[in-house]
């Protein structure tokens, strides 16, 4: 028995500095909250959010050279690339239904890095990292309930413990992300279905 102790405190730590990563970073997701990095910049909502997508993809490509295995792993090319034909259709229909306030291309572009950024730091990176320590089915609740309490530390007025259904909600997205993520490997089909709901409910 203890010999075993000291390999489930390193894979314990593992995961825990995983997720302390990722916290650190998801603060860095494009328009999340409103004390982003635009608003250093900026008080123009559409500038703010271009500022804020530029700083997610200098930190995705300086992320994604540290981890160049998993890189090429993740957004490998294959027959699940025909999974972003839905998107593409949804963001041709986006100006014949688009309500918000925000111009619809910086609407796209904001979404294109956000879901590129929230997919690859959570269900490329930290599932990753934490996929090395722990079974599948433990990673995927691991990495569904980080993803939750991401949304949930900064929307806690929409996330929060006190909003059960969306909590729920985010959680159960969560599940089938990571979980699509582990059956086939790569991101496409999870970047896709991501970046369709947000265009499709623009």
């Amino acid at each position: 028995m203890t010999d075993l102790a000291p390999d489930r405190r390193v894979r314990g730590g593992t995961v825990v500095a995983a997720c302390a990563a990722w916290v650190v970073l998801w603060w860095l997701t494009p328009g999340l909250h409103a004390r982003g990095a635009g608003s250093l910049v900026t008080d123009d909502d559409a500038t703010s959010v271009l500022v804020e997508s530029a700083v997610a993809l200098v930190v995705l490509a300086a992320l994604a050279v540290a981890h160049r295995g998993v890189t090429r792993s993740l957004l490998a090319p294959s027959r699940a690339c025909w999974a972003y034909v839905l998107p593409a259709a949804l963001a041709i229909a986006l100006p014949f239904h688009y309500g918000l306030a925000l111009p619809v291309g910086v609407y796209v572009a904001w979404m294109a890095v956000s879901v590129l950024w929230q997919q690859y730091l959570t269900f490329g990176l930290l599932q990753h990292h934490v996929g090395r320590r722990l079974s599948t089915p433990w990673t995927i609740v691991v990495v569904a309930v980080v993803f939750w309490a991401g949304h949930a530390w900064v929307l806690p007025d929409r996330f929060g413990l006190d909003q059960p259904v969306p909590a729920l909600g985010i959680v159960a997205l969560g599940v089938a992300l990571a979980t699509i993520r582990a059956r086939l490997g790569t991101l496409h089909v999870p970047m896709a279905l991501h970046l369709a709901f947000y265009l499709a409910f623009a």
